[in-house]
């Protein structure tokens, strides 16, 4: 499972309002797995889940087609903001349904790896999912820069800062690092 922070922008408004409608996050959210979007937020996803599944065989052939076929995406936020990511006020009213939405896709996923490239966005939010309160303690640096591990009731969190703007290099050793845990975690 990848956890982002929220649709970025205010797709599909409603008459007159200038909100987003459920409907338009929906067909967005449609849009972006049918056709994909060329963000660093794709990019990083989709050569992390086709590098797992590379080989020989007709999955990894299928994966390549469309990596997004093969994986739980979702968002933190559920209702997105028209520029930047939901602070304040607006997080604040969708805290609670955000909570309970992430924890039934836990369960009803049951993904054995979440990876979770936000940065510091709504870390007291994740922490009240994942654990008592994000204790950046409890989590394991690998030997890479903003980078930590940690297991909790049975998956596999990798938390990374957000790839929008980050240097090639910077998110070429995410990638590797990312990509050797899952296989090295990965169940048999």
């Amino acid at each position: 499972m990848f956890l982002g922070k929220a649709t970025h922008q205010g797709y599909g408004s409603e008459e007159g309002t200038g909100r987003p409608s459920f409907e338009g996050q929906e067909e967005k959210a449609r849009e972006i797995l049918k056709a994909g979007l060329g963000s660093a937020w794709w990019g990083f996803i989709d050569e992390i889940v086709t590098a797992v599944f590379a080989g020989e065989g007709s999955l990894a052939k299928e994966v390549a087609k469309n990596p997004r076929n093969f994986i739980v995406w979702n968002n933190l936020m559920k209702v997105g903001t028209k520029s930047g990511n939901p602070e304040g006020t607006h997080a604040k009213w969708q805290a609670e349904l955000a909570k309970e939405c992430l924890k039934t896709e836990l369960k009803y996923f049951d993904p054995t790896h979440v990876i979770i490239p936000t940065s510091h966005y709504q870390t007291s939010l994740i922490g009240e999912i994942f654990g008592p309160d994000v204790d950046w303690a409890q989590w394991t640096e690998i030997p890479r820069p903003h980078l930590l591990v940690r297991e909790f009731c049975g998956r596999h969190l990798i938390w990374c800062m957000h790839p929008q703007g980050k240097s090639s290099c910077l998110l070429e050793m995410w990638k590797d690092a990312i990509i050797s845990r899952i296989k090295a975690t990965f169940p048999a």
